[in-house]
């Protein structure tokens, strides 16, 4: 695939420099450059204009993998006019992580309507050290919030909404039924037929959510192939990753490196603010948009081909723990401001899917569609083998875990379109 998607002009708006951005910032580290950047620019926009409608979390996966400006913009041509949309992904932000920021940094009313998480399983491994969140615990941030004396902006909207404002409300069954028959206008006939006479009781509640959730995924369009726009092809950068491109092999918690020891030593993932180039790269809605494309033949030649059993990202996986409590404490949150989330299990390569990867990602994913079954606030689309079978879209990967602004594009593109998520709340 050699298409380019068509950003809007903005997108292209970079904040002119993040070093000098953070040394202006009146707020205290969290051990973490990439946090500290996207609190500050979080802040500035909502003493700007107020809190977003929808609010994408996650890790690297997350920043690199949905695009506001695409997804306000098919939004708005399925009548979800003026959606705001900000990108907080961070690097190795895991699930405890996203709770951090949601429920101690973050106050109600700088809360968003919609919260969209995009990662997968490695964000909810229990079992390995959680370097980023262990970091950001023992930061003068976080002990500035434990005392009282963090100091937060004054929203340009400081009120809540209407749905904080009345804890016992929900989004109800019918808002549901609604999302479901008119979000996505261009769905088989038969479906939205069958959608709109569903009733409102839990048991068919349950009955459609289980089956979409199982069957609708894959069965929603395939990206549209975009022609070339203001973005000539000459522009268009197919970077063969090297040491001085780390942003081509960056993952999860930062950049990948291989310990230098026998083979029968894991790799290890070293977070390095020292590489985060990437941070002077994301623009002004917090999207760091990557043109390189992943081509495995020149990529394997830089970087070793690591098995899933050598990953540290599942090492001693398991989903029961901190994780899995953190992930709770974000469903509480969801339920008790009447915030939905919506997981998006995001794209991953067949050169990444191993065996060993593969049985944890389908363990991670049963499990997330019996909590979205039990959950009324929390969705789960599973987008992980979503290009599985098409060897062409490898150019919507910067690495083999990670999209790139053309694969972000078609995911924002994908999930506008998706009738289980209620964009409709960010209407209210």
């Amino acid at each position: 695939l050699a298409t380019t998607p068509p950003f809007p002009p903005h997108s292209d708006q970079f904040v002119s420099s993040s070093s000098e951005f953070l040394e202006n910032s009146p707020y205290p580290s969290f051990n973490s450059e990439q946090l500290d950047f996207k609190l500050a620019l979080y802040y500035q926009r909502l003493l700007e204009v107020g809190p977003p409608d929808i609010l994408i979390l996650g890790s690297s996966r997350a920043l690199r993998g949905i695009d506001p400006v695409a997804l306000e913009q098919s939004l708005d041509e399925l009548g979800y006019t003026d959606a705001d949309v900000f990108n907080f992904g961070i690097n190795g932000a895991t699930a405890q992580v996203v709770e951090l920021i949601l429920q101690r940094i973050l106050l109600p009313e700088q809360l968003p309507k919609l919260i969209v998480w995009a990662d997968g399983a490695r964000a909810f491994n229990s079992g390995r050290d959680d370097r980023t969140y262990n970091g950001i615990l023992a930061s003068e941030g976080y002990e500035r919030l434990l005392d009282g004396s963090f100091v937060f902006p004054v929203a340009e909207q400081p009120t809540l909404n209407g749905a904080q404002q009345d804890l016992g409300s929900s989004l109800g069954l019918t808002g549901l039924a609604r999302s479901l028959s008119n979000s996505y206008q261009s769905l088989d006939e038969q479906l939205s037929e069958t959608l709109a006479h569903i009733s409102a009781s839990y048991d068919e509640r349950d009955r459609i959510k289980s089956m979409v959730q199982y069957g609708l995924t894959v069965a929603l369009p395939q990206p549209s192939h975009v022609p070339p726009s203001h973005i000539s092809p000459s522009s268009e950068t197919v970077l063969t990753p090297t040491p001085h491109n780390p942003a081509s092999n960056r993952d999860e918690v930062g950049e990948r490196t291989l310990d230098p020891t026998p083979s029968g030593s894991r790799i290890v993932a070293l977070d390095s603010p020292a590489s985060l180039s990437a941070t002077g790269h994301i623009n002004t809605d917090g999207f760091l948009p990557l043109q390189v494309r992943f081509d495995p033949t020149q990529y394997y030649q830089t970087y070793a081909r690591v098995p899933g059993n050598y990953d540290k990202d599942y090492s001693n996986f398991r989903l029961v723990g901190t994780q899995d409590d953190a992930l709770l404490t974000l469903l509480s949150l969801g339920q008790t401001y009447n915030i939905p989330i919506v997981f998006i299990n995001m794209p991953l390569t067949q050169e990444y899917l191993d065996p060993f990867r593969t049985a944890h990602e389908q363990t991670f994913r049963q499990y997330m569609l019996n909590l979205a079954l039990q959950q009324e606030h929390f969705v789960f689309r599973d987008l992980g083998e979503l290009w599985l079978d098409q060897s062409e879209h490898r150019s919507y990967f910067s690495d083999p875990s990670h999209l790139n602004q053309y694969g972000a594009y078609e995911v924002s593109q994908h999930i506008s379109k998706d009738p289980m998520i209620p964009w409709n709340v960010t209407t209210r």
